[in-house]
Protein backbone atom coordinates (compact mmCIF):
# COMPACT_ATOMS: atom_id res chain seq x y z
CA UNK A 1 0.00 0.00 0.00
CA UNK A 2 0.93 3.75 -1.15
CA UNK A 3 2.05 5.76 2.42
CA UNK A 4 0.32 9.37 1.64
CA UNK A 5 3.47 12.17 1.84
CA UNK A 6 2.71 15.26 4.08
CA UNK A 7 2.41 17.27 1.00
CA UNK A 8 -0.94 16.01 0.45
CA UNK A 9 -2.23 16.95 3.78
CA UNK A 10 -4.48 19.69 4.76
CA UNK A 11 -2.12 21.08 7.23
CA UNK A 12 -0.88 23.96 4.30
CA UNK A 13 -4.02 24.57 2.96
CA UNK A 14 -5.54 25.25 6.20
CA UNK A 15 -2.74 27.61 7.62
CA UNK A 16 -3.74 29.47 4.24
CA UNK A 17 -7.06 29.71 5.04
CA UNK A 18 -6.68 31.14 8.29
CA UNK A 19 -4.32 33.89 7.41
CA UNK A 20 -7.14 35.06 4.75
CA UNK A 21 -9.73 35.16 7.38
CA UNK A 22 -11.39 32.33 5.78
CA UNK A 23 -12.28 34.19 2.65
CA UNK A 24 -10.54 31.68 0.34
CA UNK A 25 -11.25 27.50 -0.07
CA UNK A 26 -8.11 26.33 -0.83
CA UNK A 27 -7.39 22.85 -2.19
CA UNK A 28 -4.03 21.15 -2.70
CA UNK A 29 -2.68 18.79 -3.85
CA UNK A 30 0.90 17.84 -3.70
CA UNK A 31 3.03 20.74 -4.45
CA UNK A 32 -0.10 22.15 -6.53
CA UNK A 33 -2.66 24.61 -4.87
CA UNK A 34 -5.73 26.57 -6.29
CA UNK A 35 -7.62 28.54 -4.36
CA UNK A 36 -11.38 29.87 -4.70
CA UNK A 37 -11.75 33.11 -3.23
CA UNK A 38 -15.51 33.55 -1.12
CA UNK A 39 -16.19 36.94 -1.44
CA UNK A 40 -17.57 40.13 -3.13
CA UNK A 41 -17.13 41.72 -5.78
CA UNK A 42 -16.71 39.08 -8.82
CA UNK A 43 -19.43 36.66 -9.26
CA UNK A 44 -18.25 34.57 -11.56
CA UNK A 45 -15.45 33.68 -9.07
CA UNK A 46 -11.83 34.11 -8.92
CA UNK A 47 -9.13 31.21 -8.95
CA UNK A 48 -5.76 31.11 -8.35
CA UNK A 49 -2.82 28.52 -8.89
CA UNK A 50 0.53 27.90 -7.14
CA UNK A 51 2.68 26.09 -5.16
CA UNK A 52 3.37 25.04 -1.72
CA UNK A 53 7.48 25.69 -2.55
CA UNK A 54 7.19 28.90 -4.17
CA UNK A 55 3.83 30.67 -2.28
CA UNK A 56 5.25 34.45 -2.42
CA UNK A 57 3.27 34.49 -6.01
CA UNK A 58 0.32 33.21 -5.11
CA UNK A 59 0.12 35.32 -1.63
CA UNK A 60 0.42 38.22 -3.57
CA UNK A 61 -2.10 37.15 -6.25
CA UNK A 62 -4.64 36.42 -2.88
CA UNK A 63 -3.94 39.75 -1.38
CA UNK A 64 -4.68 41.82 -4.79
CA UNK A 65 -8.18 40.11 -5.03
CA UNK A 66 -9.08 40.61 -1.45
CA UNK A 67 -7.78 43.95 -1.43
CA UNK A 68 -10.20 44.75 -4.56
CA UNK A 69 -12.80 42.75 -3.14
CA UNK A 70 -12.56 44.67 0.20
CA UNK A 71 -12.75 48.08 -2.20
CA UNK A 72 -15.76 46.97 -3.83
CA UNK A 73 -17.86 46.27 -0.31
CA UNK A 74 -16.38 49.80 1.03
CA UNK A 75 -18.20 51.48 -1.90
CA UNK A 76 -20.71 49.41 -1.80
CA UNK A 77 -21.89 49.45 2.27
CA UNK A 78 -21.39 45.51 2.18
CA UNK A 79 -20.69 44.21 5.05
CA UNK A 80 -18.46 42.09 6.54
CA UNK A 81 -15.52 43.21 5.25
CA UNK A 82 -12.68 40.79 4.12
CA UNK A 83 -9.72 41.57 6.71
CA UNK A 84 -6.60 43.29 5.15
CA UNK A 85 -3.86 41.07 4.79
CA UNK A 86 0.10 41.49 5.57
CA UNK A 87 1.99 42.49 2.75
CA UNK A 88 4.72 39.89 3.36
CA UNK A 89 4.30 36.03 2.90
CA UNK A 90 3.23 35.28 7.11
CA UNK A 91 5.60 32.77 8.61
CA UNK A 92 3.36 30.49 9.21
CA UNK A 93 3.03 29.84 5.17
CA UNK A 94 6.66 29.69 4.77
CA UNK A 95 7.03 26.53 6.80
CA UNK A 96 8.93 23.37 4.24
CA UNK A 97 6.22 20.86 3.48
CA UNK A 98 7.16 17.37 2.51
Amino acid sequence: MKQVSNSTDRGWADRLELETGYWWRVLQFEELVIAFYRGYWNPAGVYHAGDVYDPEPLWRHIRKTQDESRRWAIQNGVRPLPPVLEHQLPDALRTTVG
